[in-house]
């Protein structure tokens, strides 16, 4: 899991990139048309994941149980 996030933890930045970009087509408005769909709903969720898991992740866990497992 601690791997997971921090490799999830490079694209943080990602909605942010999104939003500029989005933002950048609609001022495109006569050459293009930007109508958001289903992905939006599944981008948000992964963004609220992503914080949720941040915030209640504690990387001291991993050593406290690994001195457990060691026998000490």
């Amino acid at each position: 899991m601690y791997r997971m996030l921090k490799v999830i933890g490079r694209w943080s930045m990602l909605d942010v990139f999104v939003a500029t970009f989005s933002v950048a087509l609609v001022q495109l408005r006569p050459y293009m048309t930007v109508v958001p769909g289903t992905g939006v709903l599944f981008f948000t969720a992964v963004v609220i994941l992503t914080i949720f898991a941040a915030d209640s992740f504690d990387p001291r866990l991993i050593w406290d149980s690994g001195e457990n497992a060691g026998g000490r």
